[in-house]
């Protein structure tokens, strides 16, 4: 994109595309106008824009379906022999990623992954597992095991 295009110049919708596909990639206004060879501040308005803000949202939600089914086929995919393997912990950490992923995305608290890291190690080192109760909503909630 040549210099003269950059200054002065409206966004065409390709531009506004990539900008909502890069936001919701996660990248920075600022990053996003040095990939578009575009001001930081053009790249900011065109977030204001309801158009644009809603297909970053919808972005982000698929995204976010995504690695939560990733995640849940990983967990799906564990085993009575997986958790005797070193193996597991691989896999646990995976799922751990993904779903702190998933819950970035949707603009959730990932407080509770590290503590599923925890209790992941935990499992593997022959330690018992609380259970980890449901909420209302249908999403996991993981506190501590309560002695």
């Amino acid at each position: 994109m040549s210099e003269e295009r950059k200054h002065g110049t409206r966004l065409d919708d390709a531009e506004r595309q990539q900008i909502s596909v890069l936001r919701a990639q996660g990248k920075s206004p600022h990053a996003i106008g040095k990939i578009l060879g575009r001001s930081e501040n053009t790249v900011k308005t065109a977030l204001k824009r309801p158009e644009i803000a809603a297909q970053v949202k919808d972005i982000q939600t698929r995204l976010a379906d995504k690695f939560e089914a990733a995640t849940e086929r990983v967990l799906d995919a564990i085993t009575d022999e997986d958790i005797k393997k070193a193996g597991l912990r691989d896999k646990s950490v995976a799922a751990g990623v993904l779903l702190d992923k998933s819950r970035l995305l949707r603009g959730e608290s990932t407080d509770n992954v590290g503590l599923m890291v925890r209790l992941v190690r935990e499992a593997c080192e022959s330690a018992p597992l609380p259970p980890c109760p449901v909420l209302p909503d249908g999403s996991m909630h993981l506190t501590e095991a309560e002695d």
